[in-house]
């Protein structure tokens, strides 16, 4: 169903209203703090068919359209926002980094993609482009269009990704950090909001573990893929890189329908999310968290200050 967050109606009635069609409980959150704390009646839904009727009945100014949803996805349901006449902007949300993905998203008739986990400054910085306030008005058409180009340019220019989620790569796989806190406080800014989003993990995702843990017993490859697509998301969302990809890594086989190698994935996925939880469960986690991240930066320092002394040697 609908919900709107804003708190006081009458105080916000000349504030843009941003629909969020989002099936991720953690992405969700963010959503909502960023874009109340920033003066935007806020509407949510976690369904692409519901996203249809509250559109047509709310008329919001944006609508942030997670892709890859159960039911009806955001590819679907921006075709059918499009086919019915609504020229809003629709960003698109993808955990994907493939060039494919971005073009078929402008295709579906978004009009520009944002990949997941969320970046705030880049989050921020998209929607005041396609909702101005005041003097910002002024060319906002023209940053709109520049935008778009800058996308398509972006896709003829870019080698096609890894496949790995932002931030995974084949070279750091191995590090031992549960949260990257670097990662995580780049992207979020904000502690408190940090602090929530932990908090609706540890609350919301041992169900979706189970939910897992059922689809791959029964070595059902749909569930499989699209569960693990989800956990991935939050777990991305969340700084733990390695939770999301050994979710990553089921979520491939669960497209590829390799049946043999379910147990094996999801028994790594479920000793990282053990890892992860009874961290972020504990009081001081985010003091230890920042103190491996700046013993991880002098190290990283001090290992290009030798590479540097050991050239001019």
């Amino acid at each position: 169903g609908v919900t709107n967050d804003s708190k006081n109606d009458s105080a916000n009635k000349s504030a843009k209203t941003v629909l969020v069609v989002e099936d991720n409980e953690l992405n969700m959150k963010l959503f909502h703090d960023l874009l109340e704390a920033h003066g935007y009646n806020i509407l949510q839904t976690k369904d692409g068919m519901e996203a249809l009727r509250i559109a047509r009945e709310h008329k919001p100014d944006l609508i942030l359209m997670d892709m890859h949803m159960p039911n009806m996805n955001g590819f679907e349901a921006t075709r059918a926002l499009r086919a019915k006449g609504f020229t809003i902007p629709i960003l698109a949300l993808t955990a994907g980094v493939l060039t494919e993905e971005k073009a078929e998203c402008l295709k579906a008739g978004c009009n520009e993609h944002l990949s997941k986990p969320i970046d705030r400054a880049r989050l921020l910085a998209t929607l005041s482009r396609y909702l101005p306030s005041g003097d910002d008005a002024i060319g906002d058409g023209h940053k709109a269009v520049e935008a778009q180009v800058d996308d398509l340019t972006e896709l003829a220019s870019e080698p096609s990704g890894s496949g790995y989620p932002p931030g995974i790569s084949p070279e750091n796989q191995n590090e031992e950090d549960v949260i990257d806190w670097q990662d995580l406080v780049s992207r979020v800014k904000n502690e408190a909001l940090i602090e929530k989003i932990a908090s609706v993990f540890l609350v919301e995702y041992p169900a979706q573990i189970e939910l897992l843990a059922q689809a791959v017993r029964t070595a059902w490859a749909e569930d499989v893929h699209s569960q693990a697509h989800a956990l991935k998301g939050a777990a991305a969302s969340m700084g733990a890189k390695l939770l999301s990809q050994a979710a990553y890594q089921l979520e491939c086989a669960g497209r590829e329908r390799n049946e043999q190698i379910f147990a094996a994935l999801f028994l790594r996925i479920q000793t990282e999310f053990d890892r992860v939880a009874a961290f972020i469960s504990r009081d001081d986690w985010m003091d230890i968290a920042k103190q491996k991240s700046m013993t991880k930066g002098h190290m990283k320092q001090e290992d290009e200050r030798w590479a540097l002394s050991a050239r001019n040697q």
